[in-house]
């Protein structure tokens, strides 16, 4: 193992230590690793550790050590202020104390955006392959990407995850403005990410798991995170169909065992802090917009036999980006055989110049080998949610492949992927809806406590949204800010906002008559626009319901939880 001495020259250098004088002491970590990273920095301080360290100890562990003495060195505070909706409506908010001056934004494939958080330590991300142990529900690491073992974005046994040191998080206000402040180390006020706390003994772990990746197959026919792969989503005469619900996708994450669920609604919570954070706004919509607008159908302008492709006029064909998927189909509904049956998903290759019998067109051609007839008229081509891993291609943790603002394209923030054209149901939250109270919003703590049908054996109630006369759509003006608690913060409390203004998304309830169970939809689809967003809630179906628009995500770290307490986690 690597242990740090003086040189003789008056500086720190790195040598050997004998493993029985490293391992039984944990204090040497606490003055190694910061060294470390003060040497090498964050990341390749990882890299060092981990490889001096892994015949010695397992992945998980190492990772639970380097972040735990790396926080211990980590004294800043990142802040971000904003004001309260009804005395500002800005979504915009002002980095303060350590997160003044930070400057974050989104890449492209082609183009580096300027991250100063990437290798900040409590901001470091790592790819992972991960699984959950089956007794003490806790995430196993396998494989870090450039750092340790055999990494695939492609795994046949287990899920790609995004880790992180752990973080605290306070939130606090007064009358006009409301802060969030995010930091390494506990303090008073202060509470853990929800998905760091161990559900065996409620202590904090070092690092917390995302899933990267949306639900969709992996080549064992199981629901995975892989890179790759068509989201899984309810879609007559489509391959790959699947019922994703809250009731439905339970079975399936229980093939893999009872420790698995579907993602976690502090999941999306830790996207938004983060945005609050490194962007000091409250609204993705103008920073990284997600695929929200990219819904428009259009009719083949020519017919055509035996083609890789569908012609269009130039405007249409220019209306779709290459690396994105459609579908060819006689039918525009997305939820019937018909949108499919000229060809299935497929990706889009290229849009091309094309002249046919003297008349200039466009044509979009398909990344297929097989071919199709197209029908002037009669054949249509549709947008489809994009692949999972559409933006592994992104430089840096955050961005979208070629534009953050189209409201065409996926994006990925801390190395997560979100927003591919649908929905994804929060797994462990289920809501009562009744006509008086309004929504009850329960949510289960361990994967194996889900149930159908309503909440789960051991649910805990998290608040209630209030009902309105009509069903609507309404803008989020402000979240559960003052219960300083990321596992209840994205339940809507003002819902007066717009699309420009607050959180730039929206929550969908029933009208007051209406009663039952409701599943929790976040983010929104490819054809909802501006109530689309980080914030987004669609609260107006069934715990069973399903539909192409629907699908889902693993769980990290944060689908086998415990409850913070202080004491109890021994700070």
């Amino acid at each position: 193992m690597l242990g740090i001495q003086d040189d003789g020259s008056g500086k720190q250098a790195l040598y050997r230590l004998p493993l029985n004088e490293v391992r039984a002491n944990g204090a040497n970590d606490l003055f190694i690793i910061p060294a470390l990273i003060e040497q090498y920095g964050t990341k390749q301080a990882f890299i060092v550790f981990v490889n001096a360290n892994a015949e010695y100890d397992s992945l998980t562990n190492l990772a639970d050590r380097f972040f735990k003495a790396a926080a211990s060195a980590v004294t800043q505070t990142y802040t971000s202020q904003f004001y309260r909706y009804n005395t500002s409506n800005s979504p915009l908010g002002t980095k303060m104390a350590d997160n003044e001056g930070l400057v974050c934004t989104p890449s492209t494939i082609a183009t580096a955006g300027q991250d100063d958080y990437a290798d900040l330590p409590l901001f470091a991300c790592f790819d992972v392959n991960y699984t959950i142990d089956a007794n003490s529900l806790e995430p196993v690491i396998h494989a870090i990407k450039g750092v340790y073992g055999a990494f695939t974005a492609q795994p046949v046994d287990s899920f790609v995850g995004v880790m992180q040191m752990t973080g605290y998080v306070r939130r606090s206000g007064d009358e006009t403005t409301k802060t969030v402040e995010y930091k390494a180390q506990y303090a008073e006020g202060f509470m853990p990410l929800p998905e760091a706390v161990r559900a065996s003994d409620n202590g904090v772990r070092g690092f917390v798991i995302h899933a990267k990746y949306a639900a969709g197959y992996d080549t064992n026919g199981l629901l995975s995170s892989v890179s790759g792969v068509q989201p899984a989503t309810y879609r007559p005469g489509s391959a790959g169909s699947v019922s994703i619900s809250h009731d439905g996708q339970i079975a399936l994450w229980r093939a893999r065992g009872n420790q698995y669920a579907g993602s976690s609604m502090c999941d999306g919570a830790f996207m938004q802090l983060m945005l609050e954070i490194k962007y000091a706004n409250l609204g993705n919509a103008g920073v990284m917009s997600g695929c929200r607008s990219y819904s428009s159908t259009y009719a083949a302008a020519v017919s055509e036999s035996g083609v890789n492709r569908i012609v269009l006029t130039a405007s249409q064909a220019n209306y779709f980006i290459v690396g994105s998927r459609v579908s060819l189909g006689t039918g525009t509904d997305r939820a019937k055989a018909t949108c499919y049956d000229v060809h299935d998903i497929a990706t889009v290759a290229s849009v091309e110049d094309v002249t046919v019998d003297g008349t200039a067109y466009k044509a979009v051609v398909l990344a297929t080998e097989a071919v199709f007839n197209t029908e002037a008229g009669v054949t249509y081509i549709i947008p489809q949610p994009w692949l999972t891993g559409s933006t592994d291609g992104v430089q840096g943790n955050d961005g979208s492949p070629t534009n953050n603002t189209s409201g065409k394209e996926p994006f990925k923030i801390q190395g997560i992927e979100v927003m591919l054209g649908m929905y994804e149901i929060y797994a462990d939250i289920t809501t009562y809806e009744d006509a008086e109270v309004g929504y009850t919003v329960y949510a289960d703590r361990l994967a194996a406590d889900i149930v159908k049908s309503k909440a789960g054996t051991n649910a805990v109630t998290l608040g209630i949204i209030p009902k309105e006369e009509a069903a609507a759509w309404k803008y989020n003006a402000e979240l559960n800010w003052d219960a300083n608690d990321q596992e209840s913060y994205m339940i809507p409390t003002q819902m007066d906002g717009t699309s420009s203004t607050g959180y730039r998304s929206a929550i969908y309830r029933d009208a007051l008559a209406t009663v039952g169970w409701r599943e929790w939809r976040a983010f929104g689809d490819l054809g909802v626009g501006g109530y689309c967003g980080l914030a987004c809630a669609r609260l107006g179906s069934g715990l069973g319901s399903a539909s192409w628009y629907i699908g889902a995500r693993p769980c990290g770290s944060g689908g086998n939880r415990g409850e913070f307490t202080p004491a109890v986690a021994g700070v």
